[in-house]
């Protein structure tokens, strides 16, 4: 009977708190599940993130929502979407392609007008001064005065002789100092004369009335030695052994000189071997 009568109070407090417990209860696993809720919904996160960044394509569903007599029907459209950075990049890239291209193309055509014009100038140059040159000696030719009879003149230097009184004409002989010219006319600059039997022009500051040869100059042999006809050492001797105290006719040079001989020979000795 006393056993009974102590179980009776805590059978009757269980009865009347029980709810109380299961509401507890009920409370502390509801908290248990938000906190996994919370933690399994951070490392799906935080995975998404990682594959996210990863990925170099990132796709956008966009939802479109319409009203129908059942109710709400929803279509889903999945678009393809590019990086930002490779858009930036493929811009960037883009407009640097541009910018070269244009500044080549400037370039380019800065470099082309410039030659252009430099060769237009040069053209124009050489247009220019070969027709004042051709007015010059159409000018020269109308100032030509021919003599009723020749006279003789010599040149005073070695001279070109040319086919009209001008340089653009052509060379047709050369002429030496002291050589007699017959001439049969003048213009302002120029005498004409018979050349190779034909009409042929010197210019008048390359003539003399008179032509007086230079007193020649006569140096001595020092030592034995060759006469060659080039001034350089090879095959080329035209006199052995010409004797020492031999005086020769100095006709120029230097290092190797130009001699003449009593006889009339013309060639090269060192000048080491002349006094």
């Amino acid at each position: 009977m006393s056993s009974k009568h102590e179980e009776h109070p805590f059978k009757e407090w269980l009865s009347d708190n029980l709810r109380y417990l299961v509401l507890i209860v009920c409370i502390a696993l509801g908290i248990v599940a938000i906190a996994s809720g919370v933690r399994v919904y951070q490392s799906f996160h935080r995975q998404s993130a990682a594959k996210d960044e990863q990925s170099t394509d990132q796709t956008i569903t966009i939802i479109s929502q319409g009203e129908s007599e059942s109710g709400v029907t929803v279509s889903r459209q999945t678009v393809r979407k590019e990086p930002e950075t490779e858009k930036e990049t493929a811009a960037t890239e883009k407009q640097t392609e541009t910018e070269t291209k244009k500044q080549t193309e400037k370039q380019t055509e800065t470099e082309t007008k410039k030659q252009t014009e430099k060769q237009a100038e040069t053209e124009t140059k050489k247009q220019t001064e070969k027709q004042t040159e051709t007015q010059k000696q159409t000018e020269e030719i109308d100032t030509l005065k021919r003599y009723s009879s020749a006279a003789t003149l010599y040149a005073d230097e070695e001279s070109n002789i040319r086919s009209g009184p001008g340089t653009g004409y052509s060379v047709i002989g050369t002429a030496q100092a002291g050589d007699p010219l017959t001439v049969t006319g003048e213009t302002d600059k120029w005498y004409l004369i018979r050349y190779d039997g034909q009409n042929a022009y010197i210019a008048k500051s390359l003539t003399a009335s008179s032509y007086t040869p230079p007193e020649p100059v006569y140096r001595t042999i020092t030592s034995a030695c060759n006469v060659r006809s080039d001034p350089s050492y090879g095959d080329n001797v035209i006199v052995s052994d010409l004797p020492a105290g031999t005086q020769v006719e100095y006709l120029g040079g230097s290092g190797w000189c130009e001699i003449k001989l009593s006889d009339g020979t013309v060639g090269y000795v060192g000048e080491k071997f002349l006094e």
